[in-house]
């Protein structure tokens, strides 16, 4: 009775406004089999974990004439995690933004969102994370032709109470600034150049900041109908939130090759530079930090290298079949193994910069409209140096399953302006 209630009570609303919005949701429980995931299995008292977490999220997105605005809550949790009878505050808003113009190829969107752009290597979704990525910014959006432009601006505080600033002590950027500029030159050719500050707080202190700066571009290519063509690169230079020195870079390229209607492959190769932790001797890093961006997208799906700790390269293959209009599968298999030298700190020694190589099976299966099911299925044959490198047993055996079910409702009102001509005058 009381959704039946708020839904009337929106649609009145939009009708009075001459406005239209939409309420959406998603439920999402997804089952994980764990036997080796993140790290190699150990063989010593380390049993498999099974675990399923649950994304439940409401959203209502506005629009009146150019103005648009969203507002969306979600609560996030692990089965079992909250006993039963137990007042347990789980829900946190996830987005919170309105949008507006300044002129014909200006706007301005501000407040909590989700922030994306090209294959999200630096912002991203994060969308297999549960809780995502959200970012409190002002953005100044442009548009013009085949050209667009955004520019962004964010700036922390743990609480508002406080006369004075305060030192932010939350493990986040404390301010943070990027620009992004896109232009298509056709339909075959794209390119785009983005360039991101941000400020980490020094521990303790309320005027000291580590300035860091990651900068780069991607290139979109489609020479043929069949054929399409992402690179990226980037370059991180200035220092870590820990103070260090950086000089890194990462480099991507993939290439999908459409051989039937329902059938095609791909290859490419990831390359995130790091440094040797055992014999390194200068106060400088070259550890790529992947900021914001989407990690579990990248580097197989067993999630081994979420971030850039000691580097990694990895060189994949896969192929991809849409059975019919409800089912798809994919295959890949990934080569993993250090950009650098790596030196073993027990032995001295250098090891092979092998570390393993894992295979990814993935199928999603479209039961409704908006209900579907995704299957996932990781295994790692280690080497002797991933044991090293991770830690655990490369002889025992690591894999990891993963069953989903996405269910994301949506419904749109929109007032009649049509209809309202048709009233007899007042």
């Amino acid at each position: 009775m009381k959704s039946k209630l708020l839904a009337l009570v929106l649609f009145l609303l939009a009708a009075n406004l001459q406005a239209q919005f939409t309420i959406d949701g998603e439920i999402r429980p997804r089952t994980e089999f764990r036997n080796g995931y993140k790290n190699m299995q150990n063989t010593e008292g380390r049993s498999p974990e099974v675990i399923t977490s649950q994304r439940s999220l409401l959203g209502v997105s506005f629009n009146e004439k150019a103005i648009t605005s969203r507002i969306a809550f979600q609560d996030v949790r692990s089965w079992g995690e909250s006993p039963t009878k137990k007042d347990s505050a789980t829900i946190h808003l996830k987005e919170a933004w309105i949008g507006f113009p300044l002129n014909d190829i200006i706007r301005v969107k501000l407040g909590r969102q989700i922030l994306k752009y090209d294959n999200q290597r630096i912002l991203g979704a994060t969308n297999w994370n549960n809780i995502g990525s959200q970012h409190d910014v002002l953005l100044f959006k442009l548009k013009s032709g085949a050209f667009q432009s955004d520019l962004g601006f964010a700036y922390n505080n743990e609480k508002g109470s406080m006369p004075y600033e305060s030192y932010y002590p939350l493990p986040y950027y404390k301010a943070m600034s990027f620009l992004w500029l896109k232009y298509r030159f056709s339909n075959m050719l794209s390119a785009s150049a983005t360039t991101l500050v941000d400020l980490n707080a020094k521990p303790d202190t309320k005027d000291t900041y580590f300035a860091r700066i990651t900068y780069g571009a991607t290139i979109n290519f489609q020479p043929i109908k069949s054929l399409k063509i992402n690179t990226d690169c980037f370059l991180q230079n200035g220092k870590n939130p820990s103070g260090t020195l950086v000089e890194a870079y990462m480099a991507g390229f993939r290439a999908d090759y459409q051989l039937l209607s329902n059938h095609g492959i791909f290859l490419g190769t990831d390359i995130y530079s790091g440094s040797d932790p055992n014999s390194d001797p200068t106060n400088k890093t070259n550890n790529f930090d992947r900021l914001y961006g989407a990690k579990h997208k990248f580097l197989g799906y067993m999630d081994y290298f979420p971030i850039g700790k000691n580097g990694i390269q990895g060189i994949f293959a896969g192929t991809n079949h849409k059975f019919n209009s409800k089912l798809k599968l994919e295959l890949s298999a990934h080569i993993f193994r250090l950009p650098h030298q790596y030196t073993d700190a027990a032995s001295g020694e250098k090891i092979d910069q092998y570390l393993g190589t894992e295979v990814d099976i993935k199928a999603s299966y479209k039961i409704a409209k908006k209900l579907n099911l995704t299957a996932i299925y990781g295994t790692m044959f280690g080497s002797e140096s991933m044991d090293i490198v991770k830690g655990g047993d490369h002889n025992a055996t690591s894999n990891f399953a993963a069953l989903m079910l996405t269910y994301k409702p949506s419904f749109t009102f929109i007032e009649d302006s049509k209809a309202d001509k048709n009233l007899p005058p007042k």
